[in-house]
């Protein structure tokens, strides 16, 4: 996915105002009906049209909708027969 976004993968950052508690503290709340937790919905990403754009910077005339090889090329990854 880094290789469409263009940037790294990080781990979730904790929500401000949050802190990590102690294990004593952790053992009394786990004994206390759980919250139900609310689901955050991930942002639309329009994948298709990140890799067209890749596709028109490219030199290479890559037919990335039909061909995984061509796909691999477009964000940089190895397409050998072993790689795929």
């Amino acid at each position: 996915m880094s290789k469409i976004f263009s940037h790294a993968s990080s781990a979730p950052a904790a929500a401000p105002g949050t802190q990590t508690q102690s294990a004593p503290a952790a053992a009394q709340q786990s004994q206390a009906p759980a919250a139900p937790a609310t689901a955050v919905a991930p942002p639309v990403v329009d994948v298709a049209a990140i890799l067209n754009d890749l596709a028109k910077k490219n030199p290479e005339k890559l037919d990335w909708q039909r061909s995984i090889v061509d796909l691999m090329k477009l964000v940089g990854m190895d397409s050998s027969f072993t790689a795929r």
